[in-house]
């Protein structure tokens, strides 16, 4: 049986009738539906998530097709607002986006043949051994310490908290200071270890949700940033 004829027989809407246990929230909208914020979503308002994600920038020495690709990342993240589980794709987005800014420079420079692309592991790999992304000039570096930090400080509270039987105690963030590893945590390493495994989890499917992509942003923005003004030394 043809792939045309196995349609024109396929299952009567009864018997194959998937969304019937779809939470609405996770179907596809009708044109009433459309525009209404998702039920997980009604906590912020859209003109808030649009300026955190408008918060994150590349700079003009960022090529165009560049830009562009992380404009409709971003765009992907605001609409999430509509639709929680595009938080996901957005991601996956962002990701995408670091790794044509990965391969447009890599070419540019000489370094790969676009004839013979290496993965995103090898890409991110090899602008690091080219100081084309360092721990360094990571600008947002310090604020990931002190991050760090604070969830540190946070453990350690709690955890004096339950051992010494303490019902109620006030975490005061401010206290907590990096320390020395803290302050020079190899995020490049990190990120070279870490974004591929993540960006594949997306490629491959996953079934894991959760809206704090944010942090995605903030990676892509600093590296894809640092790759060009390399550029313009």
């Amino acid at each position: 049986m043809s792939f045309d004829s196995q349609m024109m027989h396929s299952p009567t809407s009864s018997q194959n009738d998937f969304t019937s246990y779809l939470d609405d929230a996770d179907a596809v909208r009708n044109g009433i539906t459309a525009f209404k914020a998702d039920p997980r979503m009604q906590h912020q308002s859209l003109q808030d998530r649009s300026q955190l994600i408008n918060s994150f920038s590349l700079t003009s020495s960022v090529p165009q097709s560049v830009q562009v690709h992380f404009e409709t990342a971003k765009n992907l993240y605001l609409y999430a607002w509509f639709v929680y589980r595009f938080h996901m794709v957005a991601e996956q987005y962002a990701f995408s986006t670091l790794e044509l800014a990965l391969r447009e420079r890599l070419i540019e420079s000489g370094l790969i043949s676009s004839n013979r692309l290496p993965g995103l592991s090898g890409m991110l790999k090899l602008a690091h051994s080219k100081s084309m992304i360092t721990n360094e000039r990571l600008v947002r570096r310090n604020d990931w310490a002190m991050r760090i930090a604070q969830n540190r400080y946070k453990h350690n509270e709690m955890r004096r908290m339950i051992e010494g039987g303490i019902s109620q105690l006030a975490i005061d963030e401010s206290l907590a200071v990096p320390t020395a590893e803290e302050s020079n945590f190899d995020w490049i390493d990190h990120f070279i270890q870490h974004i591929p495994v993540q960006r594949n989890s997306h490629a491959h499917g996953t079934t894991s949700l959760y809206p704090n992509v944010l942090w995605t942003f903030e990676i892509v923005t600093e590296l894809i940033n640092q790759l060009f003004s390399a550029h313009q030394e």
